[in-house]
């Protein structure tokens, strides 16, 4: 008989970023000391290398750090900025996602099939306006 033994946190992690959507706003962890103060650095770092003076104020504004566990969050659901390469980046150095919020891409985007209008997929891609004229219409 052969058995299959896996022990959580000694598998790689999955990437967070998904197809067709980018992240608004991450929370990463590591279990290694060294690996959370390089991610630091490259969040700093990131930060530092955006041009728009507004979206830099905000992303500073919404970036923190705990010890315990070592983790790095930045963002907010509400930001339009897109984390992607920053959850890459830090993945790449070993840190895994706890969690993070995501925003359609514009070409991803589903849309009402009768007006054209952004909806979100579990509204049966209808918006409330189309759905109120089809009830009115029968």
């Amino acid at each position: 008989m052969n058995m299959e033994i896996r022990i959580l946190g000694e598998q790689p992690e999955p990437t967070m970023t998904m197809k067709g959507m980018y992240l608004t706003d991450i929370e990463y962890r590591t279990r290694d000391f060294d690996t959370h103060v390089k991610g630091k650095e490259i969040v700093v770092a990131f930060i530092n290398a955006i041009e728009d003076t507004y979206t830099k104020e905000c992303l500073a504004d919404s970036y923190g750090t705990l010890d315990d566990p070592l983790s790095i969050y930045i963002g907010y659901r509400t930001n339009d900025y897109d984390l992607d390469d920053l959850a890459l980046s830090l993945e790449a150095i070993g840190m895994y996602g706890k969690g993070g919020g995501y925003n359609y891409k514009d070409t991803d985007k589903p849309k009402c099939h009768g007006c054209g209008v952004v909806v979100f997929p579990e509204d049966d891609n209808c918006c409330d306006t189309c759905l109120e004229s089809q009830h009115m219409e029968e």
